[in-house]
């Protein structure tokens, strides 16, 4: 789409209106809509992410606490404490000054994943000693924590957009593809192994199992909670950024007045959230099912379907046999695209690119509202559920 547009870079909405403005003549009309549509839902994820972070960090601190001191304070008061540093850090305006902070928590995190998989691996037990599979009510909040690791989307292209050289982020094998093989493998590892280990004691995070007892165990918690704090300004520069977009011509006295103002609004109202719905595990489930199946699934397919609208119009992809051809000439098949060496036979079998892109993309959408809306009931189930019973980190 930049090429198209001749931009140097464009935001995930941008991108779809830039889709839009270039697709069907009826569809040009709905591109201001699918701009608004994907920043709201950006601001709701970015900002659900905050307020989940929020709970991951008080809850380590708390456990840690607890057994160090003979109080048993309520989780709300350690998401209390957090709000001053949380607006300090959200105060930090350039993406570029989050980058020392971003490095610290993957330090941090790395080291706290070490010594959290030295305890999984100890003493494990067989995989004969755990179910195979637990219930089909469970699938939709598996569903929603799963696509929860898509949670970057919203940052994608902001961190392209403001890297040195930009072209290293895709490609093969490029930073994005080798940042998320690593995040599959350790999502994976610890999904697998964290279950293998404490079965259906399994907390929403892994690091919550580990005993609070071990000087060992306090500092993983103490190490994971600091580095989830940290990338809490990254998470957040997004949904400011698109807020202060839409607020910023209706600022023009003392803008950067209104900019601190609004970015500590934003904090304030995360940890209200947080306060609100304490239960890390659904927590996380309904910010995947709600927004990641929106933004990671559901949009990008729509997306694609409308960007190559035109252009798919006249092409077909001819099958004869165990061959294909886009295109041919003289003794190939007859159809628009790639000249292919393929002789002409019967019983090929002609198919509109557009309408495979339609019935794929079609099918991917489906795919997400489903996801969409059994996780959001499940997981709204769970955190009803959760209040009807004394809350337990």
């Amino acid at each position: 789409m930049c090429y198209r547009t001749r931009v140097p870079s464009l935001g995930f909405a941008e991108v779809a209106e830039a889709a839009f403005l270039a697709g069907p003549k009826k569809l040009q009309k709905l591109s201001g809509i699918a701009k608004g549509t994907i920043n709201v839902f950006l601001v709701i994820d970015l900002l659900g992410c905050c307020c989940v972070y929020i709970v991951f960090v008080a809850e380590n601190i708390k456990q840690v606490v607890d057994f160090n001191s003979s109080h048993d304070l309520d989780i709300r008061i350690y998401m209390a404490l957090l709000l001053l540093p949380c607006i300090l850090l959200s105060w930090v305006r350039n993406l570029k000054h989050l980058a020392p902070f971003s490095m610290l928590a993957n330090l941090l995190i790395a080291t706290g994943m070490a010594i959290t998989f030295y305890y999984i691996f100890t003493e494990l037990p067989a995989p004969s000693e755990r179910p195979q599979f637990s219930t089909v009510h469970q699938l939709p909040l598996f569903f929603g924590t799963a696509i929860f690791a898509l949670e970057g989307i919203g940052v994608v292209m902001p961190l392209e957009n403001n890297m040195k050289t930009p072209t290293h982020f895709v490609g093969c094998p490029g930073v994005l593809n080798i940042g998320m093989f690593i995040v599959v493998l350790l999502y994976s590892g610890f999904g697998f192994f964290g279950y293998l280990k404490y079965g259906d004691d399994t907390l929403g995070s892994v690091t919550l199992n580990l005993p609070t007892e071990d000087i060992l165990a306090q500092s993983v918690k103490v190490m994971i909670a600091v580095a989830i704090f940290l990338t809490y300004g990254l998470q957040f520069y997004v949904p400011m950024e698109i807020i202060w977009k839409g607020l910023k011509p209706h600022c023009s006295q003392r803008p950067a007045l209104y900019e601190y103002l609004i970015r500590t609004v934003l904090v304030v109202l995360t940890v209200c959230i947080a306060a609100a719905i304490p239960n890390l595990g659904p927590f996380i489930s309904l910010v995947g099912a709600v927004c990641l199946s929106t933004l990671g699934i559901m949009f990008p397919a729509i997306i694609e379907v409308v960007t190559f609208w035109e252009k798919d119009g006249d092409q077909t992809i001819s099958c004869c046999g165990n061959n294909s051809a886009i295109e041919g000439g003289d003794d190939c098949t007859k159809v628009k695209g790639i000249k292919s060496e393929i002789p002409q036979t019967t019983g090929c079998t002609i198919f509109s690119v557009r309408a495979c892109r339609l019935v794929k993309n079609t099918l991917i959408v489906l795919f997400g509202i489903l996801g969409f809306v059994t996780g959001t009931i499940v997981s709204l189930e769970e955190i009803v559920d959760a209040f009807g019973k004394p809350w337990h980190p």
